[in-house]
């Protein structure tokens, strides 16, 4: 029985390879691996450069109301630091996956579907265009996410009285939370937007009409934004989903 099920698990996986810019695919998990690995180093980084000598000023003060300003005063420079090299790496490899996804959905239009391809090869100004305006904004969406959770772990350990060795020891188990997490759920996320953006922007070059939100019906789809979506059936290639997602990548990860 276990031989069975894992030959059936090596044909599916085989069969999925072939779907056009699927994030699971093992080029693309690939390309999701390094993304992973580099967004890890990206926090380590952080941590290492963080300010902890500016943690008594705001320790013995303890002034919760005046906090948030303490904290965009300790993270903001810090941020703003690494900031256009976190931007140069993310716009890099966003382009990359965005054109590799244009590959794969041109390449089985024109192979698997019949599809007639109005120009000759993937446009590589559109993956870098998107890419660029994509990961700027990406960028300042994870320094706000960053600049928060800090917040709260510098918030919650005035309020426990937890000293400054202990929120300093807070602080890094906050970074490490994202080195081995959040890196991973970036990676995730990014690369299926990059995915699901090459793949539509290049439907309507290949004549392809409409698009349909498909579930696979487990515990994990929700009835707020999957349910709602699949129930509209096929809608137009340029129209959002009543959740106002364009492509099935509602949720981070």
């Amino acid at each position: 029985m276990t031989t069975i099920l894992s030959e059936l698990n090596h044909i599916i996986t085989l069969l999925e390879a072939h779907i056009p810019a699927n994030p699971q695919s093992p080029a693309n998990q690939k390309r999701q691996d390094k993304l992973q690995r580099d967004m890890a180093k990206y926090f380590r980084d952080l941590e290492d450069a963080f300010p902890y000598s500016k943690l008594a000023a705001i320790y013995n003060r303890n002034v919760r109301e005046s906090l948030s300003s303490d904290t965009k005063g300790m993270v903001g420079p810090l941020l703003a630091t690494f900031n256009d090299e976190l931007k140069a790496m993310l716009s890099g490899q966003m382009a990359e996956v965005y054109l590799s996804g244009q590959v794969e959905v041109i390449s089985w239009g024109k192979t698997f579907a019949g599809v007639p391809i109005a120009f000759e090869g993937p446009p590589i100004s559109q993956a870098v265009a998107w890419a660029r305006e994509h990961s700027a904004t990406a960028v300042k969406q994870m320094g706000e996410e960053t600049q928060r959770r800090l917040a709260l772990t510098i918030s919650n350990g005035i309020a426990q009285k937890r000293g400054i060795p202990a929120l300093a020891t807070d602080i890094r188990k906050t970074f490490a939370d994202m080195t081995q997490f959040r890196s991973e759920l970036i990676a995730k996320t990014e690369t299926a937007d990059a995915l699901s953006a090459a793949s539509l922007d290049n439907m309507a070059n290949m004549g392809v009409e409409g698009k349909e939100w498909i579930t696979v019906g487990d515990a994990k789809v929700d009835t707020v934004d999957c349910l709602p979506n699949e129930a509209q059936g096929v809608i137009p290639v340029g129209q959002a989903f009543q959740s106002g997602h364009m492509a099935p990548t509602a949720h981070p990860g």
